[in-house]
């Protein structure tokens, strides 16, 4: 059985380096606009905590493949051939694609989890699963496959599914409208205008804010992810083989913290038009999310 350790400070960092790309982004938008800058800091700092569709789970997923030894990526190929794919990053998109296929019903509420709004911080077993055998929402499932895909016992097709559900359900829990509120599923009730057209704010989160209306593939965004893991682990000061060695990880129960953090941010600062300022002004967080998905299933794939 294997333990991930919070390490706090890849907590306070990720957090630090979260709210100072935030308040750069609020002075660029507040050179080109007449809103007062101290009106957004206002809105933005009143909760002192502190973010995707097939492009960011795709590059989350090369990104972290990128970064692994020649073994590990032989390994993650064969596991993608098998499952029909062509590259380990396209299979970490088979958790969608069968969605639609009734006997994989149940792996639906684990994409997610909400929290209630009156609620701060992260309980410590909030899906009420601690004591089952199955997981319920997205941050148990991630160690529940992580610890199926580990296990030699089973089938290699049951390991090969574990490991594209583990991967699928890191992006997912970096994703803030994935840890959110019941009351409009997750963003997907809340409706608004971006680029013209009308559609739900999960949406937005799921893909649009990644590129902010600009073209994009999955391997220009992976190819930079992984080239800000070598700046993010040298402004920590660290490296991914000590950090593994180390156990110089945090909790998936961290990352879902950070992610709710962002997301009573994200309503603090809704408007119903996404275009002027919403979308520059949440990109480069967003960005950070998956730099962060894609070191920590880096991680995850090494501590074996």
């Amino acid at each position: 059985m294997r333990h991930f350790f919070i390490n706090q400070f890849s907590t306070q960092f990720s957090t630090q380096f979260l709210i100072q790309i935030l308040a750069q982004a609020f002075r660029k938008i507040y050179k080109k606009s007449s809103l007062h800058f101290g009106v957004f800091l206002l809105l933005f700092f009143a909760n002192p905590a502190w973010s995707w569709g097939p492009l960011g789970h795709q590059a989350i997923c090369d990104a972290a493949w990128r970064g692994s030894s020649n073994d590990i990526k032989k390994e993650l190929g064969a596991a993608a051939k098998r499952m029909g794919y062509k590259t380990f990053a396209s299979g970490c998109l088979w958790a969608d694609h069968i969605r639609s296929k009734k006997e994989y019903d149940y792996l639906k509420p684990l994409h997610y989890m909400n929290v209630p709004k009156d609620q701060l911080t992260i309980e410590k077993d909030p899906c009420g699963d601690e004591h089952f055998k199955k997981p319920s929402c997205v941050l148990s499932a991630i160690t529940f496959y992580s610890k199926r895909w580990f296990n030699e016992q089973l089938s290699r097709r049951e390991r090969d599914e574990a490991l594209f559900l583990m991967s699928h359900f890191i992006g997912d829990i970096h994703q803030p409208l994935h840890v959110g509120f019941a009351d409009d599923r997750g963003g997907t009730r809340k409706k608004i205008t971006f680029e013209g057209r009308t559609l739900s704010l999960h949406q937005f989160w799921d893909s649009k804010v990644l590129t902010c209306g600009k073209s994009q593939s999955w391997r220009q965004l992976g190819q930079q992810l992984y080239v800000a893991h070598d700046n993010y682990l040298a402004d920590a000061k660290i490296d991914v083989e000590k950090a593994i060695a180390s156990k110089f990880l945090v909790e998936p129960s961290v990352w879902a913290q950070e992610s709710y953090d962002l997301t009573r941010q994200i309503y603090q600062l809704l408007t119903n038009h996404a275009d002027e300022y919403y979308c520059p002004l949440f990109n480069e967080a967003a960005i950070k999310r998956l730099e962060l998905a894609s070191v920590r299933l880096l991680a995850f794939l090494k501590h074996r």
